[in-house]
C-alpha cells in the first residue's frame, strides 16, 4: 500500500470489500485465501497485483462480460457467504463444544464437592457414633463401678450383720452358759439343803426313837 500513489490508495480503499474480493479473483488470485482474509490483507494483495506491470489496456467491455462479470461478483458474494456462515457454523459448534467442556467441569467440580460433602458428612456421622459409642462405654463402666460399689457396701454391711449375730450368738451362749452355771449352783444348794433337812429329819427321828426306848434301871 505505501508503494500506491496517494490517489490509488484513495481509490482502493473505497472499494467495498466484495468487490476487492471479486476484483482479486478476477486477477487470479487463489479464491481460498481471498475469502478467509481480512480486508487489510485484501488491500496489500490488490496493491501487489496494481503495483505488477499494466497489461495492455482492455476493451470496453461488452454488455455481455458485464453481466458476466455481474454474475462473477454474485457468486464470489454467495461463497463469501457461504464461507461466513460456515465460519459462523464452525464458531457456534466450538463455543457449544466449549459450553459442554465447561458443562461437564461444572458437572466434575460439583461431583467432586457433593462427594467431599458426603464425606465430611460420613466423617461426622462416625465421629458421632463413636462419641456415643464411648459415652456409653463410660456410662456402662460407671453403672458397673457403681454397682460393684454398692455390692461392696452390701457385703460390707452383710460382713458386719454376720459379725454381730456371731457377737450376739457368742453374748447369747455366754449368757446361757452363766445362767446354766447359776443353775447348777441353785441345784446344787438345793441338794444340799435338802440333804441336811433329811439327814436333819433322820437324826431326830433317830433321838425320839432312842428317847422311847425303856431305860433299864440296876
Amino acid at each position: 500500500m505505501d508503494k500506491l500513489s496517494k490517489q490509488q490508495r484513495e481509490s482502493l480503499r473505497k472499494l467495498d470489500t466484495d468487490r476487492l474480493r471479486a476484483r482479486l479473483v478476477k486477477a487470479g488470485a487463489e479464491e481460498e485465501l481471498v475469502f478467509t482474509s481480512e480486508r487489510e490483507a485484501l488491500l496489500e494483495m490488490m496493491a501487489d497485483i496494481m503495483l505488477q506491470p499494466e497489461p495492455e489496456p482492455a476493451a470496453v467491455p461488452t454488455p455481455a462480460e458485464m453481466l458476466e462479470m455481474r454474475k462473477l461478483e454474485m457468486q464470489l458474494k454467495e461463497k463469501e457467504l457461504s464461507v461466513q456462515l460456515e465460519m459462523q457454523r464452525q464458531q457456534l459448534e466450538a463455543e457449544r463444544l466449549q459450553r459442554d467442556v465447561e458443562r461437564q467441569a461444572q458437572q466434575a467440580a460439583q461431583q467432586a464437592r457433593q462427594a467431599v460433602q458426603m464425606e465430611m458428612h460420613r466423617q461426622q456421622l462416625e465421629a458421632e457414633r463413636q462419641q456415643q459409642a464411648a459415652q456409653l462405654e463410660a456410662e456402662r463402666q460407671q453403672q458397673t463401678a457403681q454397682f460393684e460399689a454398692e455390692l461392696e457396701v452390701r457385703k460390707a454391711e452383710i460382713r458386719l450383720q454376720e459379725l454381730w449375730a456371731n457377737e450376739e450368738l457368742a453374748l447369747h451362749k455366754q449368757e446361757l452358759a452363766r445362767q446354766r452355771a447359776r443353775d447348777d449352783q441353785q441345784s446344787e444348794r438345793e441338794t444340799s439343803l435338802a440333804s441336811q433337812i433329811k439327814r436333819y429329819g433322820d437324826i431326830k427321828t433317830c433321838v425320839a426313837s432312842y428317847a422311847a426306848r425303856p431305860w433299864r434301871t440296876n
